[in-house]
């Protein structure tokens, strides 16, 4: 039983109980009705308010379910037909391996398909176009047994399985054809080696479908017959097996056989080395634990968003009750009990949240869809520097999702009114009906109340125990609530309130600083933790707003008189004044956190492309060199022998989530350069004291390497090896983007020596040389070694393509989260006038004249805001500070100021928009109106 089951039957079980109530008290259920359409205005309003939640929670679902559907597609588009691979680490082996799995009795009426065939990196130049592509996938495919796999669709409209192509022909994919700027026809030099090297024509353009979309990455297809000439005799380097069916049954099909086909390689002599992998299963796999890993983001930012609306709902349920509280209390004389009153608030509430989140699924799933566009299906969340795998664009919405969407608004809209219903039916009749205040009075505590308070005790210190950090985080919030309630009034107001916050902010920072210290990036913890810091902060503010009468009591006459009934009304309920500032404040929060945290990184980055202008690879050619031509305009290059590792990489920070298909460019240092220690690095672990300990470290441990692309040293990292397993250790952070990749001595690449050995040059242009010029010369010159060359600031534009469309998407979900505390504030507004409707009217009586009371209430309003304003971005600020001294220490914060004073701005200009209408109201208030007892 998965969590949407239970929550939408829990919301199933609540609407019927509700509806049970309705058939069986019809009075309340028609009072309920009347007052939801006596106001259509204010109604409109009310349901504006609470669907805010629901929209940002529908549109994380529709993020979810279309990254799913798309990157899932996108895995089994790239592997077609081919569930299974054989294969003994890259080495070649004997076809004979593959006719024997096919002739086998007991897996030939089992197996779709067995090809022997052979998969290599190489590098292609189209002599024809002048145009060269160094990183291309040479699928060789034996046409007799292509049948089970598909056949080659081509952009002329012709079918093949490769039975009709000649000696010397080849195709290409689409992907490979738009680099190249390919025709067919054109002849193609390929080398998969410095002296294996192969003149083949276009037979055909393969369209990215079936065996033509197979790695869904620039590749050639071959019949193994026309590539004699560069494997030499060597035999295959890969069994593609095929399992009969379609989709999921497919891959259950495939996991099936895989014993079998195991235990058929032990019994063949030279298959005892050979190792099976599901491949198609695992990338699917992957692919379903990354988009629903960032589902769990987006759906966590929904939440918090969610549960900053809480208090927009909070405010207008109570501002619901302040106003119809003189005829409540009419229904409480004529006999109406408090569940009654309890009983019509929850009818009306769902019937408000029951519109609402059908309201909200078209602005929902317009937000989600239009960030599922932006971000490319999720797949340009995980762009490279380096060669990235298409990817596909669906757009899914699945009725699960949008029932869940529906349960969790509703359920959390009415939870929050069912809480403020039992607040609301608390009232003196004979002063509610003549619209007076309550009188003070101390209450005991209820036994029901010590019941919740002795469960809650208990929950939290049982929630202590658990490793989980969120767990252990939320625990301490319960105790630090429980022993807040059981203080009670035996201290003042404020005192407590400022004791509470602290102690919620001291143990929200401690267990950030937990996950940054283990080095992970716990998302979990880090939104509760903001959430918990954002509330407590909010507290210790709103209980010591006191403070500004300071310097309002500067202030002379009327400016001073304005100011103080506003300072006085927020400093006298802190926990009212809290839930606003930190409605507002924890979406600021989240925003700052996320922008300043991907610009500081993308910053720090930035600040190194300094370091080399220039990358010029060669996968698959040895000996590359700078064009003697150019040689005058580059101040200094250094050339490093590099192998094509694409495969699994298991890191020590998530060893449970393998990142399958991944390419590594894997880079030799010689002792010398060793010596020299070529490139600055940003970061190093603490065993070392310099850069030159981490150098010569290198030189003598085969497990030691630095790298760009990993930023987290100390961490291990596990590839697949020819011969099994080999595991990295990370002893420094690389600054240049052109090493992306991992780099170590001789001896620490040694065990990838089945891999082609290319070259990788890295060079800095001379002052005042023209990068992009000097670029372009150098590619007309090497391009017929198959050699691509690339400016390091375009890999770093390529890479910082992701994190910022991932902020924008960040951002706009939390925008849904400013309009809530905007909208809280102009809640808290209209609730001020409602409330305080006989005091405003004294005020008149006493001389205020109706710009002042417009001015009161508008600047209660810009208080709360900047208040708001200054504890999120205050938050935000400190957990990126904390992160940043764990991922990245000695980095510099970066701040986009333009950026975060334009949201304010806009914050201010909307505070502004919503505040002073019922300022308005209550500015045009007659004094005799508002004094007068009853309505």
């Amino acid at each position: 039983m998965n969590l949407a089951v239970v929550v939408i039957g829990l919301f199933v079980l609540v609407y019927a109980a509700l509806i049970v109530l309705a058939v069986r008290r019809p009075l309340l259920a028609r009072l309920a009705l009347r007052e939801a359409v006596r106001r259509p205005g204010q109604s409109a309003i009310v349901v504006l308010g609470l669907m805010v939640g629901t929209v940002a929670i529908f549109s994380s679902q529709v993020m979810g379910d279309s990254f799913r559907e798309s990157q899932t597609q996108e895995a089994y588009l790239a592997w077609g037909h081919v569930d299974m691979v054989v294969a003994d680490g890259g080495r070649f082996f004997d076809p004979a391996i593959a006719s024997e799995l096919a002739a086998d009795p007991g897996l030939k009426s089992s197996l779709a398909g067995v090809q022997g065939g052979v998969e290599l990196p190489s590098s292609v130049v189209d002599l024809d176009r002048g145009n060269a592509k160094p990183l291309v996938t040479l699928v060789g495919f034996d046409p007799a047994t292509q049948g089970p796999f598909g056949r080659y669709v081509l952009a002329d409209g012709r079918t093949t399985l490769g039975q009709d192509l000649a000696s010397d022909q080849v195709l290409v994919s689409a992907s490979l054809a738009g680099a190249l700027e390919a025709r067919t026809g054109d002849r193609l030099r390929i080398a998969v080696g410095a002296d294996r090297v192969v003149e083949l024509r276009v037979a055909g353009i393969a369209q990215g479908e079936g065996p033509g979309a197979y790695t869904l990455r620039p590749a050639l297809f071959a019949p193994l017959a026309n590539l004699g000439q560069l494997l030499g005799g060597q035999g295959i380097n890969v069994i593609r097996l095929a399992a009969p069916g379609e989709g999921q049954a497919e891959l259950d099909r495939a996991r099936e056989l895989a014993p079998k086909v195991r235990a058929m390689l032990q019994t063949i002599a030279a298959g005892t080395s050979l190792a099976l992998r599901e491949a198609k299963s695992l990338d699917v796999n992957a692919k379903i634990t990354q988009a629903e890993t960032d589902r769990s983001v987006f759906a966590g930012l929904s939440l918090l968003v969610a549960l900053a609306g809480a208090a927009l709902v909070v405010n207008l349920g109570l501002a619901l009750a302040e106003e119809r509280r003189p005829r409540h209390a009419v229904l409480r004389a004529l006999g109406l009990g408090r569940a009654g009153m309890m009983t019509l608030s929850m009818l009306e509430g769902a019937l408000y949240s029951l519109v609402a989140v059908v309201a909200a699924f078209a602005p929902g799933a317009v937000i989600g869809l239009v960030i599922v566009r932006a971000l490319v299906g999720g797949n340009l969340l995980y762009t490279r520097p380096l060669e990235t795998r298409a990817g596909l664009l669906l757009y899914t919405i699945t009725p699960g999702s949008a029932g869940l969407s529906i349960a969790i608004g509703a359920l959390i809209v009415l939870a929050t009114l069912f809480a403020t219903s039992i607040r609301s039916s608390r009232m003196q009749i004979s002063s509610a009906i003549r619209n007076l205040p309550e009188p003070a009075s101390r209450r005991k505590q209820s036994i029901w109340g010590m019941v919740f308070l002795s469960g809650l005790g208990l929950g939290s210190l049982a929630a202590l125990v658990p490793g989980n950090l969120s767990i252990r985080l939320a625990g301490g919030v319960g105790l630090i609530a429980v022993a807040a309630a059981l203080v009670g009034s035996r201290i003042p107001a404020r005192v407590r309130a400022t004791l509470t916050g602290s102690a919620m902010t001291v143990w929200a920072a401690a267990a950030i600083v937990a996950v940054a210290s283990s080095g992970t990036w716990d998302s979990l913890v880090i939104g509760l933790g903001a959430l918990v810091a954002v509330f407590g902060l909010s507290l210790i503010v709103a209980a010591n707003l006191r403070i500004l009468e300071i310097p309002s009591g500067m202030l002379q006459g009327g400016a001073r008189a304005t100011l103080r009934p506003s300072l006085a009304y927020l400093t006298r309920r802190p926990l009212r004044a809290g839930l606003g500032i930190g409605a507002f404040a924890l979406v600021l929060a989240l925003m700052t956190t996320s922008s300043v945290f991907v610009a500081t990184y993308l910053g720090n980055i930035r600040s190194t492309l300094s370091e080399y202008d220039i990358r010029v690879t060669a996968p698959t050619t040895s000996g590359v060199t700078i064009p003697d031509s150019v040689r005058p305009e580059i101040l200094r290059d250094v050339a490093v022998p590099t192998r094509p590792y694409r495969g699994e990489v298991i890191t020590s920070t998530n060893p449970s989530v393998p990142q399958e298909d991944i390419y590594l460019p894997l880079y030799s240092l010689s002792p010398a350069q060793l010596a020299a220690g070529p490139f600055q690095l940003s970061s190093r672990e603490s065993r070392f004291k310099s850069d030159a300990e981490v150098w010569a470290a290198m030189a003598q441990d085969p497990h030691l390497v630095v790298t760009p692309t990993y930023q987290n040293p100390g961490m291990t990292l596990t590839l697949a090896g020819p011969d099994g397993p080999v595991q990295f250790r990370v002893a420094g952070g690389v600054k240049t983007l052109g090493l992306w990749g991992l780099a170590g001595s001789d001896a620490a690449m040694a065990p990838f020596a089945t891999l082609p050995v290319g070259t990788t040059i890295l060079a800095k242009v001379a002052p005042g040389t023209n990068v992009d010029a000097v670029a372009r010369q150098i590619q007309r010159e090497v391009f017929s070694q198959g050699a691509e060359v690339t400016t390091v600031k375009e890999m770093f534009d390529s890479s910082a393509s992701g994190p910022l469309a991932g902020v924008n998407a960040i951002q706009l979900i939390m925008g849904i989260g400013l309009l809530v505390g905007v909208l809280s504030l102009g809640i808290l507004a209209l609730r001020a006038v409602i409330e305080r409707r006989r005091a405003i009217g004294v005020l008149r009586a006493l001389g205020y004249r109706p710009g002042q009371v417009l001015a009161g209430i508008v600047s209660e309003g810009l208080i709360t805001a900047t208040c708001g304003a200054l504890v999120g971005i205050g938050v935000g600020l400190l957990i990126v500070f904390i992160f940043m001294n764990a991922f990245l220490p000695g980095g510099t914060i970066e701040i986009d100021r333009s950026s975060m004073a334009l949201t304010v701005v806009l914050v201010y200009l909307a505070v502004l928009a919503v505040t002073i209408p019922p300022a308005l109201r209550a500015a045009r208030l007659p004094a005799v109106e508002a004094l007068r007892l009853e309505d």
